[in-house]
């Protein structure tokens, strides 16, 4: 999808895509290389003009490596430095087109994916992308395990071999659907053969050897990093307006951590573009002479609250759980997070990701049967009103980076039926160090692949039932894995969305997780920044982008 010229309004919700759609989608995905489309223009009033630095503020500057991930400003940096197999289609999700890889095969079962390579790809230092590198890139990730959570949890039970020079596969033991999607990530993008021996550290770092448009200069974590465009950058693909390199010099990442800090220096001028700001201060600069806002809707998991359920708390009851879904005002959140024009969650999905199911009906607000739940399971309303039962108050602790608005909003609605949600913003470094001491996890993932809700609970289920939680007050749990674990594998788009339909509902009726909003990205930039682009997973890239000189 293009970036959005400045007189277009904000975004509007989005209509899913009808089923018999998805069904001609998927059967094209299955069947090898989708034909491309090409993004249309940004709104630029003339040709490109090559050079200049442009210069973004973010919330954070994280660690560099793509494949052991990182958050959204993370991953904007992350994705200029590596190409992977595919790209997705930003115009038509579930389509997935070519970019290192110009063709594939997919076995029926769609356990083992064949891709043919192009004949010309190198990595920055003009070492061959051959069927060599990206089995050592995806052995690699493999070994990493968990220090590339994201990244391996892609490639789970993957046996890559090297039929030739510019042909690899990728054997899986069972039917794995979300595989060739998986390729068009970040996640799997491509540094050189030598660079997957490196350190973790060195990695993080950015001394690796990549294969995209941009390539490190310099790194100060916590502070900036700078990269410069790779001359002879010839992986351009079709959603590329640009099909030679950058037009830009250089991208310079300026860590501001402070809102209010970032939106005034792009007021100033100090910077071109600003990410993570607030839902007014972008109307702002959508209707401010000068500016315009990028945005798009990211498909993936839709922001929400999941429990820790191996903690013990009044979370492991199921009453709780339950009480706390009816009392959540989800059109309040969406409004107070993004205006007018936001997207309460409909499922625990984003309205923009295959295989979406419309679950609104699961998610109405209901106050009174809250209380009612909480009434019968012997919580009593205390002096503050917050509820206590056997001298325990029915509080919660969530640690959290993100914007605070939402679970401010949340915090409100919560105290209506008497429990008290304690909110407590930090960076994103001290998220990840406390993440232990928060009794919900905050977050939301992009991807263009339902599977991704799989991949989400992985983390959560195995020790939710290890645990030996009371069935009574977590049921479902085996039930639950078992149907997300069966879904990767169905090859019927029609069965494969009633089984994600049906395990979103019982995740939702058993209180496994709270959704609230679907993610917007949305950065101000300033009219002198051309085609600067969110791409199939709304993750910014700049290898269209160019500045008036």
């Amino acid at each position: 999808m293009s970036s959005t010229p400045p007189d277009r309004p904000r975004s509007r919700r989005r209509a899913f895509a009808p089923l018999a759609a998805i069904a001609a989608i998927s059967a094209l995905l299955l069947s090898g290389c989708a034909s491309a489309a090409t993004s249309a223009d940004s709104g630029a009033t003339s040709d490109p003009v090559a050079g200049g630095e442009l210069v973004v503020g973010v919330q954070s500057v994280g660690q560099l490596d793509p494949q052991q991930g990182g958050n959204n400003d993370g991953v904007a940096v992350q994705r200029q430095l590596v190409a992977s197999l595919t790209i997705s289609d930003p115009d038509n999700p579930g389509t997935t087109l070519p970019w290192v890889a110009e063709s594939w095969d997919v076995s029926e079962d769609s356990s083992e994916f064949v891709f043919h390579l192009r004949d010309d790809a190198v990595f920055h230092d003009g070492t061959p992308i051959d069927a060599t590198a990206v089995k050592a890139n995806f052995d690699a990730i493999l070994e990493l395990g968990a220090d590339a959570a994201g990244a391996s949890q892609l490639l789970e039970g993957a046996e890559t071999s090297v039929v030739d020079d510019t042909t690899v596969e990728v054997k899986f033991p069972g039917p794995n659907l979300q595989f060739l999607e998986a390729t068009s990530t970040s996640t799997l993008g491509l540094i050189s053969t030598e660079s997957t021996k490196l350190s973790i550290e060195d990695r993080q770092n950015g001394e690796f050897v990549g294969s995209g448009p941009f390539q490190v200069e310099s790194y100060t974590p916590e502070q900036e990093v700078v990269l410069t465009k790779v001359p002879d950058y010839n992986l351009s693909t079709e959603v590329n307006s640009n099909q030679g390199a950058a037009y830009l010099d250089s991208i310079r990442f300026t860590q501001i951590d402070e809102i209010s800090v970032r939106s005034g220096s792009l007021t100033a001028g100090d910077i071109h573009a600003a990410s993570f700001l607030t839902s007014a201060e972008l109307d702002n600069f959508a209707a401010t002479p000068g500016y315009h806002v990028v945005e798009r809707t990211n498909p993936g998991t839709v922001f929400s609250l999941t429990p820790k359920l191996d903690r013990d708390t009044p979370l492991q009851e199921l009453a709780v759980r339950q009480a706390i879904q009816l009392a959540i005002d989800r059109e309040e959140v969406s409004r107070i997070t993004y205006g007018d024009d936001a997207i309460p969650a409909t499922s625990l999905l984003a309205e923009t990701t295959p295989l979406y199911t419309d679950l609104s009906d699961e998610l109405g607000l209901d106050v009174d049967a809250a209380n009612e739940l909480l009434d019968e399971a012997g919580w009593e309303p205390g002096a503050d009103g917050i509820r206590e039962r056997d001298g325990e108050r029915l509080e919660f602790t969530v640690i959290f980076w993100q914007a605070s608005d939402p679970l401010v909003a949340v915090q409100e609605q919560l105290k209506k039926i008497g429990v008290d949600l304690q909110i407590t913003q930090v960076s994103v470094s001290e998220s990840t160090a406390r993440a232990d001491q928060s009794d919900l996890q905050y977050s939301n993932v992009s991807r263009n692949e339902p599977d991704r809700l799989r991949q989400d609970f992985i983390q959560y289920l195995p020790a939710w039932i290890e645990a030996d939680l009371d069935e009574a007050e977590a049921p479902d749990l085996a039930e639950i894995q078992a149907e997300l674990d069966e879904q990767v594998g169905e090859q019927d788009p029609e069965a494969r969305q009633e089984l994600l339909a049906n395990v979103q509902t019982q995740i939702i009726d058993d209180g496994y997780r709270f959704p609230l909003y679907t993610l917007i990205s949305s950065i101000a930039v300033s009219d002198k920044v051309h085609d600067l682009k969110l791409d199939g997973t709304s993750r910014l890239t700049f290898i269209d982008t160019w500045i008036e000189q």
